[in-house]
Protein backbone atom coordinates (compact mmCIF):
# COMPACT_ATOMS: atom_id res chain seq x y z
CA UNK A 1 0.00 0.00 0.00
CA UNK A 2 2.81 2.31 0.26
CA UNK A 3 4.76 3.55 -2.86
CA UNK A 4 8.43 3.42 -3.95
CA UNK A 5 8.44 6.81 -1.94
CA UNK A 6 7.45 5.57 1.16
CA UNK A 7 3.95 7.43 1.23
CA UNK A 8 0.74 5.78 0.92
CA UNK A 9 -0.98 5.12 -2.50
CA UNK A 10 -4.72 6.44 -2.35
CA UNK A 11 -5.29 4.95 -5.86
CA UNK A 12 -4.15 1.12 -4.42
CA UNK A 13 -6.28 1.68 -1.19
CA UNK A 14 -9.36 3.02 -3.21
CA UNK A 15 -8.52 -0.37 -5.44
CA UNK A 16 -8.67 -2.51 -2.82
CA UNK A 17 -11.76 -1.05 -1.49
CA UNK A 18 -13.33 -1.38 -4.53
CA UNK A 19 -12.30 -4.45 -5.00
CA UNK A 20 -13.70 -6.06 -1.07
CA UNK A 21 -9.91 -6.55 0.05
CA UNK A 22 -9.42 -6.05 3.89
CA UNK A 23 -6.75 -7.63 6.33
CA UNK A 24 -8.05 -10.20 8.79
CA UNK A 25 -6.61 -9.26 11.84
CA UNK A 26 -3.47 -8.14 9.97
CA UNK A 27 -3.36 -11.18 8.43
CA UNK A 28 -3.69 -11.78 4.19
CA UNK A 29 -6.25 -10.16 2.99
CA UNK A 30 -9.51 -11.66 3.01
CA UNK A 31 -12.48 -11.43 0.03
CA UNK A 32 -15.50 -9.53 2.12
CA UNK A 33 -19.06 -9.13 0.55
CA UNK A 34 -20.43 -5.92 0.99
CA UNK A 35 -23.91 -6.00 2.68
CA UNK A 36 -26.04 -3.41 1.37
CA UNK A 37 -29.56 -2.09 2.14
CA UNK A 38 -31.86 -0.95 -0.37
CA UNK A 39 -34.54 2.32 0.61
CA UNK A 40 -36.81 2.71 -2.37
CA UNK A 41 -40.16 3.15 -2.30
CA UNK A 42 -41.43 2.41 -5.61
CA UNK A 43 -40.98 -1.79 -5.68
CA UNK A 44 -39.95 -1.57 -9.30
CA UNK A 45 -36.79 0.62 -8.83
CA UNK A 46 -35.15 -1.08 -5.43
CA UNK A 47 -35.89 -4.39 -7.61
CA UNK A 48 -33.58 -2.68 -10.69
CA UNK A 49 -30.96 -2.19 -7.98
CA UNK A 50 -31.18 -4.98 -6.66
CA UNK A 51 -30.70 -6.97 -10.11
CA UNK A 52 -27.73 -4.61 -10.61
CA UNK A 53 -26.28 -5.88 -7.37
CA UNK A 54 -26.88 -9.44 -8.17
CA UNK A 55 -24.61 -9.33 -11.13
CA UNK A 56 -22.05 -8.24 -8.83
CA UNK A 57 -20.01 -11.21 -6.83
CA UNK A 58 -18.62 -8.83 -4.35
CA UNK A 59 -21.88 -7.58 -3.51
CA UNK A 60 -24.96 -9.18 -1.32
CA UNK A 61 -28.88 -7.26 -0.71
CA UNK A 62 -29.53 -8.29 2.72
CA UNK A 63 -32.27 -6.21 2.91
CA UNK A 64 -34.89 -3.93 1.32
CA UNK A 65 -37.31 -1.33 2.63
CA UNK A 66 -39.75 0.57 1.20
CA UNK A 67 -40.08 3.50 4.17
CA UNK A 68 -37.76 4.79 6.87
CA UNK A 69 -39.77 3.18 9.35
CA UNK A 70 -38.63 -0.39 7.70
CA UNK A 71 -35.45 0.56 6.88
CA UNK A 72 -34.41 1.98 10.73
CA UNK A 73 -35.20 -2.23 11.41
CA UNK A 74 -32.67 -3.31 8.73
CA UNK A 75 -29.92 -1.44 9.39
CA UNK A 76 -28.32 -3.92 11.86
CA UNK A 77 -25.19 -6.12 9.54
CA UNK A 78 -25.97 -3.62 6.90
CA UNK A 79 -22.28 -1.98 4.67
CA UNK A 80 -23.61 0.11 2.38
CA UNK A 81 -27.18 1.72 2.36
CA UNK A 82 -28.55 3.26 -0.92
CA UNK A 83 -30.87 5.71 0.20
CA UNK A 84 -34.05 7.36 -1.81
CA UNK A 85 -34.32 10.80 -0.81
CA UNK A 86 -38.07 11.23 -0.94
CA UNK A 87 -40.01 8.54 0.84
CA UNK A 88 -43.31 8.43 1.97
CA UNK A 89 -42.46 9.13 5.59
CA UNK A 90 -39.66 11.51 5.33
CA UNK A 91 -35.83 10.60 3.04
CA UNK A 92 -32.87 8.88 2.69
CA UNK A 93 -31.07 11.92 4.68
CA UNK A 94 -33.54 11.85 7.73
CA UNK A 95 -32.58 8.22 8.31
CA UNK A 96 -28.62 8.98 7.70
CA UNK A 97 -28.69 11.87 10.30
CA UNK A 98 -30.90 9.77 13.09
CA UNK A 99 -28.09 6.74 12.13
CA UNK A 100 -25.55 8.70 13.29
CA UNK A 101 -26.95 10.19 16.01
CA UNK A 102 -28.22 6.83 17.55
CA UNK A 103 -24.54 5.09 16.23
CA UNK A 104 -21.41 7.24 16.71
CA UNK A 105 -19.61 4.45 15.00
CA UNK A 106 -20.88 4.89 11.57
Amino acid sequence: MRGKDGMVDAADICSRLSRGWVRAGGGHPVKKVVRVLLVEDHAIVRELFASAFDREPDFEVVAQAGSLAEARGSLEGVDVAVLDLRLPDGGGPTLLHSCTEDRHDM
